[in-house]
């Protein structure tokens, strides 16, 4: 949204929860009338933000410690959007069941869903990858006065992932509200260079590439590796290196972690990243490790080895389970991006078991 609204010279001000690479921040300063921000619900304080747009992409049984339960989740998001006046507008997923059903509740609110569902007010058609670049076309299927579908025109973005074309399409949404040209939409969000830790390329070669996402409930690591899938299919196998995050998460959705690895050949698991959390005794001896190692294999029908296998150099032992041409992904939110970036360092100082 924020690199729309700047090609549209609207000059925003941005906050954001990652690094935005084009400004090598997370926060941006900006003279135009918009603030552009991530809004959090991880503690219940995007509930003093009020927002003239406020757009909600998914709404998941997340942050369980904070809510409590599911349905406190579903009345935050709803109180969200609630805040937004008469004159805003509330742009939700059409492919996702919550969303969905908090479309249904807001009566009182305009609203445009988005999505590949041919039900939604703008929709993607299509999509095909090409390496990490994903290419689509978006129809308006009536919301802006046109009498039926409209093809507005194809868009490139540099990002693989049915999640990330979903947000592009979001981001769509809230530039023709703006009325920003369709060229300048299309330019800008090709340029547009992604966010760090948001499927991160940090080693391109035949023999291997690394990649580090910030994925770590079990619906981000699915839609990571699919992504992966679709953006490497000629690739060696996908290896999955997971370092779990919060045992609090782990417990309240052990199953489903258990289960999203079905596209990878092979996940290893590091010891859970505890952020501030006190472990109970199911997690002080091995850290979380075993129960992935038994689950995965069993639910997500893959193959699963510690990252530490007591020698106590990860690294070497990672690099021990790889092959030539393995696309490896490294998954979490805690100390695994520097675990990914010292990985790829030493990668690029060695051929990988390729012959010189």
């Amino acid at each position: 949204v924020a690199t729309i609204l700047g090609h549209a010279k609207l000059d925003p001000t941005v906050v954001n929860g990652g690094i935005v690479k084009a400004f090598g921040s997370n926060a941006r300063m900006g003279q135009g009338d918009f603030l552009v921000t991530e809004a959090d619900e991880s503690d219940g304080s995007f509930l003093k933000l009020n927002p003239t747009i406020a757009v909600v992409t998914n709404i998941d049984p997340e942050h369980m410690e904070h809510y409590g339960t599911f349905d406190k989740v579903r009345e935050a998001f709803q109180h969200f959007v609630e805040k937004s006046p008469f004159y805003g507008l509330v742009v939700l997923c059409q492919d996702h069941d919550e969303t969905c059903a908090l479309a249904d509740r807001l009566t009182d609110k305009r609203v445009i869903t988005y999505g590949f569902d041919d039900a939604s007010d703008l929709q993607v058609t299509g999509l095909s990858h090409h390496g990490p670049q994903s290419r689509f076309t978006v129809v308006d299927n009536g919301y802006h006065g046109t009498e039926g579908p409209k093809t507005l025109g194809e868009v490139t973005i540099a990002m693989p992932g049915r999640h990330n074309v979903l947000n592009t399409l979001a981001a769509i949404a809230i530039a023709r509200e703006l009325e920003v040209p369709w060229e300048t939409i299309v330019q800008a969000l090709g340029q547009f260079g992604g966010v760090q830790r948001r499927f991160d390329l940090l080693l391109q070669r035949p023999d291997r590439v690394v990649i580090d996402d910030y994925a770590h409930h079990p619906t981000e690591i699915r839609a990571c590796l699919e992504a992966v899938r679709a953006s490497y299919p000629g690739a060696g196998r996908l290896v999955a290196v997971f370092q779990p995050h919060r045992y609090s998460r782990v417990m309240d959705h052990r199953r489903d972690f258990q289960a999203c690895f079905s596209d990878a050949d092979l996940v290893m698991v590091d010891r859970i990243h505890p952020a501030g959390e006190t472990p109970t005794a199911e997690f002080a001896k091995d850290g979380g490790v075993d129960m992935f190692l038994d689950g995965i294999p069993f639910h997500s029908h893959t193959k699963a080895l510690p990252l530490d296998d007591g020698s106590g150099n990860w690294m070497t032992n990672l690099e021990k389970q790889l092959q030539p041409g393995d696309v490896v992904v490294f998954l979490g939110a805690g100390t695994i991006s520097r675990m990914a970036h010292d990985f790829a360092a030493g990668s690029k100082g060695n051929n990988c078991g390729v012959a010189a």
